[in-house]
């Protein structure tokens, strides 16, 4: 019982629900899942309750305003060393800026 009540503390900080024996909702963080809007469906008109945009509501946008790139998060490197695609100028892309 110690493992999994380590294991509950673990999961507790990373996610919303922990689901034992019942029934799950259904509901992810997809694009085809879509729902909330104004009130009732939401307190916060500025996102949907569930879906891919769900997110957003538990992001905190941080700028890095004139930071070295060597302190910068690989992800925000112009150099792109994770080679992960990004929205520049409009356009997806995993190049080099």
């Amino acid at each position: 019982m110690k493992a999994q009540s380590e294991l509950i503390n673990l999961l507790e900080e990373k996610c919303g629900r922990l689901l034992f024996t019942g029934v799950p909702t259904g509901v992810e963080v997809g694009y085809a899942m879509q729902h909330g809007g104004p009130f009732p469906s939401t307190t916060d008109s500025r996102s949907t309750s569930v879906g891919a945009h769900a997110i957003k509501r538990f992001a905190r946008p941080i700028a890095f305003q004139d930071m070295p790139s060597e302190l910068l998060p690989d992800a925000l490197k112009d150099e792109n060393p994770l080679g992960i695609m990004r929205q520049v100028n409009g356009k997806f892309t995993s190049d080099k800026i």
